[in-house]
């Protein structure tokens, strides 16, 4: 159980944070999934780093909030297989 306020720091750091130049310097594939309907972390972040990632991909989740591998799990399982299999050894 995490203190109200601690959650508050940690997502006011989070928010002050561009993790666009970490994203960039990624050498390899990134999977980025996201719902599309996340009032916590909006679909605009998702979007902008994979826009900063080279080799990004983005699956959004339609309708879905900011736990699509809970909402949606065998989709999002799904996805994140398939990613994995093609990914070289």
């Amino acid at each position: 159980q995490t203190p109200p306020s601690l959650a508050r720091r940690t997502l006011l750091e989070v928010a002050r944070t561009d993790a666009k130049p970490w994203a960039a310097e990624a050498t390899c594939p990134v999977l980025y999934q996201h719902g599309s309907e996340d009032v916590i972390s909006p679909l605009a972040v998702a979007r902008a780093l994979a826009d900063a990632t080279p080799r990004a991909t983005l699956k959004v989740y339609d309708g879905i909030g900011h736990a699509p591998f809970l909402e949606t799990r065998e989709p999002f399982l799904a996805d994140l297989d398939q990613f994995l299999g093609g990914l070289d050894d």
